[in-house]
């Protein structure tokens, strides 16, 4: 599972603020892991793959949620 948005733009309009979720399911030991970034880059060229870390923005971080296997699929 992979989750990219937009959250919005700052330096009028120059700068997108981005938030991503990577999502990740072992079946083995039934548990979700999601790793959270956020980040900020250029609104001319978004693609680039230029992130651009800000001190004012959450770091990363890795979370994880036991999630039994019936539910997996629905999640």
């Amino acid at each position: 599972m992979s989750v990219s948005e937009i959250l919005g733009t700052i330096h009028d309009g120059s700068m997108q603020v981005c938030a991503t979720a990577e999502g990740a399911y072992d079946h083995a030991a039934e548990k979700l892991s999601v790793t959270l970034d956020a980040f900020t880059r250029r609104a001319d060229i978004p693609d680039d793959g230029a992130h651009l870390a800000q001190p004012w923005l959450p770091q990363g971080e890795c979370v994880a949620e036991h999630l039994p296997r019936e539910e997996a699929d629905a999640f």
